[in-house]
């Protein structure tokens, strides 16, 4: 075994061994400035382009909906606190204010309790009771969230191998196939690969599954594979069911 060998593998090696604080350092060096306003190292990805398709007609991403709901927090609200403080510290974004401001009502910023909106006896639900919190993320702090996900967390969540494309017979004037939007589901331990949770995974008591929804400006006959074809020029996998 030659040297560049020796060099190469050792250098293999200390890659695969990176401890939570070093990837919160790659973390924090490709983030955005919180000061400063825009990422340091990126813009906006470039758009894929398609074939046969003009520029003005390439759909792009608009915004990213993270949303979790959590069955105890339906017996004391209490319960959202521990949720209220993983998704503040995976997004960015502060829980949106009852007062006038930037994270205001109606701004669309924000972390955002969701309420059930009807009554059900039989689940034991009253009309406006907290059922999880959600966010809608824009603009640079949108393209931070996917980098993460797509750099930190995916790769190393074992059991997600790609979102699921449908099969062959879904038809495609339905509902799902003429929206530009993708949306998939995460198990509670991807929560846990976020570096900035894993530095500090003692503060949080518990972790929680919760749901992606990337919409993009694609509509009408097929927008979903022109949405597909997007995000998988943003690095996201997908995968045929079996």
């Amino acid at each position: 075994m030659n040297k560049h060998s020796l060099t190469t593998s050792s250098t293999s090696s200390t890659r695969t061994r990176l401890t939570p604080t070093h990837r919160l350092a790659r973390y924090q060096t490709r983030s955005r400035d919180p000061l400063n306003g825009p990422p340091t190292t990126h813009t906006q990805p470039t758009v894929p382009l398609l074939v046969q398709r003009a520029t003005a007609s390439v759909p792009v991403l608009e915004s990213i909906v993270v949303q979790c709901m959590t069955k105890q927090a339906l017996s004391n609200k209490n319960n959202l606190l521990p949720l209220l403080m993983a998704f503040q510290t995976i997004t960015g974004e502060p829980p949106q204010s009852k007062h006038p401001g930037p994270y205001g009502p109606g701004s669309g910023k924000g972390l955002i309790i969701t309420r059930s909106s009807k009554k059900s006896a039989s689940f034991k639900i009253r009309a406006g009771a907290p059922t999880g919190v959600k966010v809608e993320l824009k603009g640079p702090a949108m393209y931070d969230f996917l980098e993460t996900l797509t750099d930190f967390v995916l790769p190393r969540l074992k059991t997600f191998s790609g979102i699921p494309l449908p099969p062959a017979s879904h038809p495609r004037q339905s509902p799902s196939s003429t929206s530009g939007v993708v949306s998939f589901g995460l198990p509670a331990e991807a929560m846990a690969l976020f570096p900035q949770i894993e530095v500090n995974l003692d503060q949080y008591p518990r972790m929680f599954g919760f749901n992606v929804f990337l919409i993009t400006s694609a509509k009408g006959r097929g927008a979903q594979d022109q949405a597909r074809a997007l995000l998988s020029g943003l690095s996201l996998p997908f995968v045929k069911r079996g």
